[in-house]
């Protein structure tokens, strides 16, 4: 739930965006009234802003469907560095922490950047191929501390705290 400034503040922030979207609609209706008499536009026809509309239910599909093409790999480098990054500053990404689980080397101590940029690659690619998937899984169960692939490489394992 949130506090009463948050709130508030949730509201302002609503009644900005109306504001500012009744506002667009009324100049841009003000603007298709006065930019003739201007001298801006003229013989603007019903039939051409009608082939605009054509132009537009065809263009902006392929735009969404464009952009949900680079969907996958701005998801994958997003969740690449936020795992790099939360990794190296606290051994453990905010949902391991929640879980009191962190990552330790060999010596006992938290991951450093390197290390953590290593431990991510390697759960990367291990859950990119699926063969490095499964035995990254079978070890997780079978090992005695039950250390991933990746782990077991760089020498850290999981503690939970």
């Amino acid at each position: 739930m949130l506090a009463r400034k948050e709130e508030i503040s949730l509201q302002l922030n609503q009644i900005i965006d109306s504001v500012i979207l009744a506002l667009t609609f009324w100049f841009s209706w003000w603007l298709r009234y006065h930019l003739p008499e201007w001298g801006v536009i003229t013989n603007v026809t019903i039939a051409e802003f009608g082939y605009f509309l054509w132009v537009m239910a065809i263009v902006v599909p392929f735009t969404l469907f464009l952009g949900l093409l680079f969907l996958p790999f701005l998801y994958a480098t997003l969740s690449f560095f936020y795992r790099w990054i939360s990794l190296s500053r606290s051994s453990a990404t905010p949902g391991m922490q929640l879980m009191a689980i962190h990552f330790r080397d060999t010596r006992g101590a938290g991951l450093d950047s390197g290390t953590a940029l290593f431990h991510t690659l390697g759960y990367f690619v291990s859950v990119a191929v699926f063969p490095l998937q499964l035995i990254s899984i079978l070890m997780i169960l079978m090992s005695e501390r039950h250390q991933s692939l990746t782990d077991m490489v760089l020498g850290t394992t999981a503690l939970n705290r």
